[in-house]
């Protein structure tokens, strides 16, 4: 990036632009035009600048900051060093485990070198340290580990690379093929070149780039363990660099100059493990600039904190879309206590069913109170409804979650408007209050910048916004006042710290509570506050909020009819929260006098309370029944009774949403909007509705362009999250133009229609709101289709309005519950698998097993934590799919989506990661659920009657019902239904019943399969075995033959070499033409070790084949036979055994002739006389292709030698590539496809599939 940007100089470089030719410089000077660019990464907002300019050395010297997040790319933009010179990152960790590398000991050094993982020859430096001369070795694919977005740019980059390759060769065949027709080149048949060119080309038709694959090597060099990474594949380790540990030595290595992607290592359990540590995203390093980026060379464009120091923690995961996993946040938490952090900042976040509850958030609750780390996180960008907060962020009590906040300043400096406006809320931005009353969130911050990002992105700096970028900027603030705290050695908790924030935050006119809180951060009025009163009594003590009466709920939030016709009355506890560390005198002198306050008349609460170590309870009384519709939004303030302006140590949100008197089925009004208006309408949905339909009609504006609006609806459901009941969408509306939407709603509760114009949408209009309530009363939960082939009756009704009954119904989902194979309990070892204070994780991982007779779109799931993550009950949960060649196809999180998988056998191993052992215990049976899409789906007939259905006529016609009507429809599984070819009993099939043909009223629909007995299976006939048996007579000597060579076939060569010849000279003492035993002979020695004994199949080969008769064989199979009587029957099954031995015997020998031509065999057979060697190949394959197709699955390999000696390497291909087409997991195949690569010298292609062949053929599955 150029000088000017880096400075910011940027106005000048416009204006340069446009100065007309010929200007005289020298006569008229120009000012420089300034350039607001202190405002790209907003400080001024939260008194940053202030703070600074006032305490210029605590700007975050002495502060460590954990950034859970995509990891930070060390080689960015202002992330090298701090104000004061020292190392602004001190580590690099990969919590999700993508980047790790298994290591194994490497073969002895020979001659410098040693055989990589990969099978390459590494080149050793002698210059390296190594008194123990071993190594262990591993290796990498690349793009298990790159970022997505830098995955697809390499790709598309590797692929013209390619291709330039490609049209050499394509142009070299076609000019040789010219040459061949012409007769001047006969290297060559014309076959063989079209052969040659359509493979070629075919191959290119199919093209798919694996990727890098990297050889990894370990070693100690007498103090530490350091590792070299093959980077450019080469071989050559001398020269790459040699790395350690971050932490140790803060240095790093880029992949490539392509990639640009940097990555550090850790080396962990004792040397057994490589972990390389990259970026998986640019956000983590996008929040890290937000908080500390320090450049020397732009001061201005510095971080909220440039003197802070970080590590950084890469929690999401690349193989799942960056997504979070328990496992990663818990190594993540454990880095946090091991560098004694003083801050994290999480700008991650999900919906969760629970607030304030969970595995995960017991320990964000453990780090904050036990180990004084301040933890901020993003509240989410789920606005602008309310209760759209995500977890840990807007739903953890002990994290502070941050709302986004858009000032005039950024909206000239970062979106270019001309006309600023007054500061915003985003649009988007998430809202509280927390289902259980939480205000949700705690801070409000800027919540956008252009900030540092990795290098592989080819720019240095993005603009990105959400709160994802709040967060930061409030951590940052943050660091700002630990800085000056430390450095005045003030002690603080995380909880002075909060009350200092929003003490003194500052609550911006016209932006609604639910974002911002308590209010915009104001960080040097904060110092000031901590500075004064952070030592006061009770001041670091934590007040616990829950309301007895309604589920520990920690504000008061009535929402629904039956909570807002009537007053509310409860007991409100106030508990404080001191640490298990605590020294005992704290508690047993702790009272704290407090006054209450309402900031409503229509709460009421007592005044007074003095409160102690155990707690107290008061009522609380909340009268929301003269309440306008509308939100309405109230605090319980409490304050120490002789320091109030030390400002509210207590906070208790009441929050009511209070629906129209009479909305009924269909409800309108007009709302006036302008830029960043948010309008709320609370609705109660009424009995028996299924939809909601909102229509938005813009009526006039003070301009005739279009006004962007977002429509946002949401009711919360008890068990779910928001999303469950969830529909958001954007409009943008000129005058005139309408908007429709439909989506599913709860009955009897209440619905919050949200409208906002967008807050960068400038000028006002006038919108008409309609919302229609429809649907047909039925079954709330999901109606079950009978097993038993009778048919099934529901009841459908109307209770709003006429409403049109026309169903459908259909089955079009495949659900299999598949319980574990294996379960398996441990507490794990190594450092990453520890925390704080002794603690050790345990692990239990299930194996399923699960095959897949045709491909097809997948959802795997363990319903049980399906979409738990934050309040699940257990810390982590991940999935893993393997195929049967230990390749990872697939890795999922709680929420699963479809995927796509090939026809074949899976292993599905669940892991799951608990502190506590007896959390995973009950979770040792829990099933998998695979689900699959029906090719077509099944039309399930709906009768209006029994007899109807039993007939399955599918006749019920439309029928118009009025309110207090029903109809009765009668449903049955039809006989005739189409069916995937291997479903069993106990799987299950879903689809759905429409009551309407707009489909905007429906009932999850179910059947559970039951296999229909089919009565003539495995019948035998008993009397006709019974009388073959009976004419036979026992023969002693036979049967003692029998036994010898069944003896034979359960031996092992060469082992059992001695035992086998015993038996072979006592089977052919007693028949020497006994043909069996020879053929178990040779299947014996052709074991999976022939390659070392190839001469002696050749042999045992040859001594088969003497004792066949072939011309007989070659009379007899010449003609065709009836083989009707006994004796007819008894030579067509010995010639029929005989040719089986020919052509296995034959196969036998070309394979071992054909594999002592190959390089790795000659030495150790070598061919004393090539002629007649070449000549037993040629006879033994001619004779073969006498009874068999080559071409066939079963010989097609030595069809393909027989191609390769002839130099037909082309024809070769064609038959691989057919092969690979019809089987792509056989492994053998695409070696082969490599060798011939090799031949052709077409080393693209060679290079291409041994990258492939790494990759889809691991040593062994991934390591969790």
């Amino acid at each position: 990036m150029c000088d000017v940007w880096n400075r910011a100089k940027w106005g000048l470089a416009i204006w340069l632009l446009i100065v007309p030719a010929g200007y005289a410089w020298e006569e008229s000077p120009v000012p420089k035009p300034s350039f607001p660019t202190i405002d790209l990464l907003p400080k001024t907002e939260t008194g940053a600048l202030r703070f600074l300019k006032e305490h210029p050395h605590y700007d975050g010297r002495g502060v460590i900051v954990a950034i859970f997040d995509t990891g930070v790319d060390p080689a960015a933009t202002g992330l090298q060093t701090t104000t004061d010179g020292k190392p602004k990152i001190l580590d690099l960790i990969d919590g999700t485990g993508s980047g790790d590398v298994p290591l194994k000991e490497a073969e002895p050094v020979k001659e410098g070198t040693l055989v990589g993982a990969t099978g390459r020859t590494l080149k050793i430096d002698p210059r390296w340290k190594n008194p123990t001369g071993k190594y262990r070795i591993g290796l990498k694919a690349g793009y298990d580990l790159f970022p997505p977005e830098l995955v697809e740019r390499l790709t598309e980059e590797r692929r013209e690379q390619f291709a330039k390759g490609q049209r050499k060769l394509e142009a070299q065949l076609r000019d040789q093929l010219v040459s061949i027709e012409e007769g001047t080149d006969k290297s060559l048949s014309k076959d063989e070149c079209e052969a040659r060119l359509k493979c070629l080309t075919e191959a290119w038709e199919g093209y798919a780039d694996p990727g890098p694959v990297y050889d990894c090597a370990v070693f100690h060099d007498g103090d530490v363990f350091r590792a070299v990474v093959d980077t450019d594949e080469d071989g050559d380790l001398a020269d790459e660099k040699v790395l350690t540990d971050y932490a140790r030595e803060h240095r790093y290595a880029v992949f490539s100059d392509a990639s640009r992607l940097s990555f550090s290592v850790q080396i962990l359990d004792d040397g057994h493990l490589l972990s390389l540590v990259t970026a998986s995203g640019e956000h983590g390093t996008h929040v890290a600039g937000i908080v500390a980026a320090h450049d020397s060379a732009a001061p201005e464009r510095n971080g909220l904190a440039p003197g802070a120091q970080i590590i950084s923690i890469n929690i999401g995961d690349p193989r799942i879309d960056t997504m979070e996993t328990g496992a990663a946040l818990l190594r993540g938490l454990n880095a946090a206590v091991n560098w004694k952090c003083d801050l994290i900042n999480m700008s991650y976040g999900e919906p969760t069913t629970t607030p304030n509850h969970g595995a995960l958030v017991s320990k964000f609750r453990e780090i904050v109170r036990e180990k004084n780390v301040i933890f901020v996180a993003a509240a989410g960008n789920e606005g602008p409804a309310l209760s759209t907060v995500g977890a840990p962020g807007g739903t953890t009590s002990e994290v502070i979650g941050v709302g986004a906040y858009v000032s005039p300043a950024m909206m000239k400096a970062g979106y270019g408007l001309a006309q600023a406006g007054q500061g915003q809320a985003y649009t988007w931005a998430s809202r509280g209050p927390t289902t259980d009353g939480d205000w949700g969130v705690d801070l409000f911050a800027p919540g956008a910048a252009i900030a540092p990002i990795p290098h592989y992105s080819l720019q240095q700096v993005r603009h990105m916004n959400g709160t994802s970028m709040a967060s930061p900027n409030a951590c940052g603030n943050i660091a700002l006042l630990v800085s000056g705290l430390k450095q005045k050695q003030a002690a603080f908790t995380p909880t002075s710290i909060l009350r200092s924030l929003q003490a003194t935050a500052e609550r911006i006119p016209g932006i609604d509570l639910p974002a911002q809180g308590p209010g915009l951060v104001q960080i040097d009025q904060a110092f000031v506050h901590h500075v004064q009163w952070g030592n006061s009594p009770g001041q670091n003590v934590p007040l616990h909020v829950s309301l007895l009466d309604r589920n520990n709920a920690r504000g008061v939030y009535l929402r629904d009819p039956h909570e807002t016709d009537r007053i509310f009355e409860g007991d409100l506890m106030i508990e404080p929260k001191f640490s298990r560390t605590v020294e005992k005198e704290l508690p047993l002198q702790f009272q704290m006098p407090l006054v209450l306050k309402s900031t409503a008349d229509w709460v009421t609460v007592g005044e007074h309370l003095l409160l102690t170590k155990d707690g107290e309870m008061i009522p609380i009384k909340v009268d929301p029944t003269k309440l306008e519709p509308g939100l309405h939004i109230a605090e319980v303030l409490g304050y120490v009774a002789d320091a109030p302006e030390r400002g509210p140590v207590l906070r208790v949100p009441v929050v009511v949403t209070r629906p129209p008197q009479a909305a009924g089925q269909r409800w309108e009004t007009v709302v006036e909007s302008q830029s960043g208006e948010i309008t709320r309408n609370f609705l109660a949905v009424p009995a028996g509705s299924r939809t909601a339909t909102v229509r938005l009609t813009r009526v006039n504006g003070s301009e005739d362009g279009e006004r962007i609006f977002m429509l946002h609806a949401v009711q919360l459901v008890p068990g779910w999250s928001f999303e469950h009941r969830n529909f958001k969408k954007g409009a943008a509306l000129a005058p005139g133009e309408k908007f429709e939407a439909t989506f599913p709603v709860t009955a009897e509760r209440t619905l919050e229609v949200c409208l906002a114009q967008y807050w960068s949408d400038r000028g006002t209009a006038s919108l008409k709101v309609e919302v229609e309530f429809i649907g047909l009363d039925g079954p709330t939960t999901a109606f079950e289709l009978p097993s038993d082939g009778s048919a099934a009756a529901l009841t459908v009704s109307s209770r709003l309005a006429v409403e049109k009954c026309e169903p459908s119904a259909s089955l079009d989902h495949w659900e299999r519950i598949v319980p574990p194979h294996s379960a398996k309990l441990h507490l794990l070892k190594g450092a990453r698998n520890e925390l704080w204070d002794e603690q050790r994780l345990s692990q239990l991982v299930l194996t399923y097993e699960l095959e897949l007779s045709s491909k097809g779109n997948v959802t795997l799931a363990c319903p049980e934590l399906q979409g738990l993550l934050y309040d699940s009950p257990v810390s982590s949960y991940r999935m893993f799919v393997f195929n049967a060649d230990q390749e990872l196809v697939h890795m999922e999180h709680t929420d699963p989506q479809p995927f796509e998988l090939p026809k074949g056998t899976y292993t599905v191993k669940v892991e799951l990661r608990d502190l506590d052992r007896s959390r995973l215990e009950p979770f040792e049976a829990m099933v998998l659920t695979s689900r699959q899409r029906l090719s077509s789906p099944i039309t399930v007939p709906v009768d209006r009657n029994r007899p109807d259905a039993v007939e399955e006529k599918n006749e019920f016609e439309k029928v118009e019902l009025a309110p207090g009507t029903a109809a009765v429809l009668f449903l049955k599984f039809p006989h005739a239904a189409e069916l995937p070819d291997d479903i069993q009993t106990g799987d299950r099939l879903t689809g759905t019943l429409h009551f309407t043909k707009a489909r905007n009223a429906s009932v999850p629909l179910v059947h559970n399969y039951v296999a229909g007995s089919d009565d003539s299976a495995g019948e035998s006939d008993g009397k006709a075995a019974s009388d073959k048996s009976s004419d036979k007579k026992f023969d002693v000597a036979g049967a003692e033959l029998e036994f010898w060579l069944t003896t034979l076939r359960a031996r092992h060569w060469p082992q059992d070499k001695d035992v086998i010849d015993q038996l072979l000279a006592k089977v052919l003492e007693r028949d020497p033409q006994n043909l069996e035993a020879r053929v178990i002979k040779l299947h014996l020695i052709d074991n999976d070790d022939r390659e070392e004994r190839l001469p002696e199949v050749v042999a045992a080969a040859t001594e088969v084949l003497a004792l066949i008769p072939v011309p007989a064989l070659k009379e007899y199979f010449g003609t065709r036979h009836a083989s009707k009587t006994p004796e007819e029957k008894a030579l067509n099954k010995q010639r029929e055994t005989q040719k089986k031995q020919l052509v296995d015997a034959l196969y036998r020998k070309g394979r071992a002739l054909g594999h002592m031509d190959l390089p790795e065999n000659l030495e150790k057979h070598p061919i004393a006389d090539r002629p007649a060697h070449d000549k037993a190949f040629a006879e033994t394959v001619a004779e073969l292709a006498n009874w068999v197709d080559l071409t066939e699955k079963e010989y097609v390999l030595l069809q393909v030698r027989k191609d390769r000696r002839a130099g037909d390497f082309g024809e070769a291909l064609k038959l691989l590539d057919q092969e690979i087409a019809a089987d792509p997991l056989k492994k053998l195949y695409q070696e082969k496809r490599a060798e011939v690569y090799e031949q052709l010298g077409w080393k693209e292609w060679e290079q291409n599939q041994q990258r492939w062949l790494l990759r889809r053929f691991p040593a062994s599955e991934a390591a969790f």
